[in-house]
């Protein structure tokens, strides 16, 4: 499914009037600059760097000291200061700096607290929420099993381009186990994760909302795009058409999304979940 999403875009991209954004015009690779320390500048993302601080007449500060270096490693990756003897032993590391430094690097990355951390970031990207809000605030009754998918995933260093298929169509990829199967159902639901009005009087409408918020969510996280906008006219700053929307909307609409547990006296209308199965939320 994912594939068939950026063609879609590249054909109204050709009837697009104004000046290309920015975001559509082709990667240039550009000159390295020359500076006038040639000892500070590692590799060339430092020459960039240095050069823009020798125009403004500035001068690099010195190297972080390995206590510094440590704790600052430790905040991005594992979002936890490091411990006392994490710090002792990478100041005892008899190692050259820069191989004593990546041997923290990597032992903060096979941390389980690295995929905890990072995983925030992602589930802001994907509006992740335990409940689906609006006026009648009802919980996604397994919406943590997504949220550890995403965990799981980051700390297993699964390639990118299988975590976003999984996410998109893990349901149609071909799973060697029933447990991988499984997993990659749990991986959709990224789909089903999105604020919706239960108490929608009509089925159909209720479906359309849907189908819209899963656009929005997979264009913004995996294209950049707004394409929810092309909803109603085609789309006033992005390369996207009317056409080009309901073409998408035609994909979701096709898939049955499983949003929570089913009301039994109310299934054929699209009922969500029965009374007794709410639980309160913390507020």
């Amino acid at each position: 499914m994912f594939l068939l999403l950026a063609p879609v875009c590249a054909q109204s991209a050709e009837k697009y009037e104004n000046p290309t954004p920015w975001s559509y015009q082709r990667l240039l690779r550009p000159s390295i600059p020359a500076t006038k320390d040639t000892t500070w500048p590692k590799d060339d993302l430092d020459r960039f760097i240095l050069a823009r601080l020798e125009k403004e007449n500035l001068r690099p500060i010195g190297d972080a000291s390995r206590a510094i270096l440590i704790r600052r490693a430790s905040f991005d990756l594992r979002g936890l200061p490091p411990s006392q003897t994490e710090i002792d032993a990478f100041l005892r590391d008899p190692s050259p700096d820069d191989l004593a430094f990546a041997k923290v690097v990597e032992t903060l990355l096979q941390s389980e607290r690295f995929g905890e951390r990072w995983a925030r970031h992602w589930l802001d990207v994907v509006r992740y929420a335990d409940s689906v809000g609006r006026v009648w605030n009802a919980p996604f009754l397994y919406a943590a099993r997504y949220r550890d998918w995403v965990i799981d995933s980051l700390n297993a260093d699964k390639p990118y381009n299988r975590f976003v298929a999984e996410q998109i169509a893990g349901d149609l990829i071909p799973a060697k186990t029933v447990l991988q199967r499984r997993d990659q159902i749990v991986g959709t639901g990224m789909l089903a994760l999105g604020s919706m009005n239960v108490q929608e009087g009509s089925y159909e409408q209720y479906i359309l909302d849907q189908v819209d918020d899963q656009i929005d969510v997979v264009s913004r996280a995996f294209l950049g795009i707004t394409i929810a906008c092309a909803r109603c006219h085609d789309h006033k700053t992005e390369p996207v058409s009317q056409k080009d929307y309901y073409a998408l909307a035609g994909i979701f609409y096709s898939s049955r999304t499983l949003s929570g547990t089913p009301n039994r006296n109310d299934e054929a209308r699209g009922g969500y979940v029965s009374p007794e199965a709410l639980v309160d939320l913390p507020t």
